[in-house]
């Protein structure tokens, strides 16, 4: 009985690092995903401070 037990934790012990490989690897090709997804929105918020500094010196600008 005792061998049966630990044959049949082997096998879930083997599904089970399966899975965990799988998952693994699917979160590792989000995390790539995710890596190339801010260099394509990087240069957005620079040009909205570079519009509102822009827009500062246009309002306050005749005051200096």
């Amino acid at each position: 009985e005792l061998e049966n037990q630990v044959g049949s934790l082997k096998e879930q012990h083997l599904r089970d690092s399966a899975d965990l490989k799988t998952l693994l690897s699917k979160a590792e090709n989000q995390a790539k995903d995710v890596q190339k997804e801010p260099s394509i929105l990087q240069p957005v918020p620079a040009v909205f401070i570079g519009l509102f500094l822009a827009f500062l010196f246009w309002c306050f600008g005749p005051l200096w």
